[in-house]
């Protein structure tokens, strides 16, 4: 989170053939299935034919599953997002000027640590837009710490804007949401740009269901 100045094997298959006797290997799942069939015996090659080709065809790499396990968060103002159920998360509720922070870490960490990517919430009783929301007086002013520049954004139900590399302690990627009197801002401290899982965990907020 930007941290205020004020506050803070596949199958394979090899197939050999030896006086009219087929013998097929095939993998599968970890175990190996052998088949032998017997063909019709063939005229003996003579010396002066060329020997089939033994040179063995490489197989495909094995592709990685990626892990589809997710968790749900709540967020005050009946919105909720989701994050991988491997991680942890930590919420804080007492702070100032926000009324929730979301810290969520792929590894176990006191509350007093910062998370790898924070979700914080704040109130906006008078609905003011962001570009006056973020002010830098209360709260920092994304708009001019945005040395990457902002885009509009929307999701959920919610729009905003799409901040690239706020200045601050740290460079961040930063989304800003404002729906029915609060703000939803999304910190990632350019950890997490690569592997899609800050964009995921954004795209994944939405009203919450029942």
């Amino acid at each position: 989170m930007i941290k205020p100045i004020w506050a803070a094997v596949g199958g394979v298959a090899l197939l050999g053939t030896a006086g009219g006797i087929g013998v097929l290997v095939a993998s599968s799942g970890g175990e190996e299935e052998i088949v032998q069939q017997v063909e019709t015996a063939t005229p003996t090659a003579s010396a002066s034919e060329t020997p089939p080709s033994t040179t063995p065809v490489p197989s495909a790499a094995p592709t990685a599953t990626p892990t589809t396990g997710q968790a749900k968060a709540t967020l005050p103002g009946g919105f909720e997002f989701s994050y991988p159920s491997s991680w942890n998360k930590f919420v804080v509720s007492d702070g100032s000027p926000y009324i929730a922070r979301f810290l969520l870490t792929a590894t176990p960490r006191g509350e007093e640590d910062p998370g790898e990517l924070d979700v914080w919430v704040y109130e906006n009783p008078q609905n003011l837009a962001l570009e006056e929301f973020f002010d830098g007086q209360e709260r920092p002013n994304l708009f001019k710490d945005a040395a990457g520049g902002y885009r509009p954004y929307s999701t959920g139900g919610a729009t905003g804007y799409w901040f690239d590399k706020v200045l601050g302690f740290e460079t961040y990627t930063v989304v800003a949401l404002s729906s029915d009197g609060f703000v939803y801002q999304f910190d990632d401290p350019q950890k997490h740009q690569t592997d899609g899982i800050f964009s995921q965990i954004v795209s994944s907020f939405k009203r919450a269901q029942g």
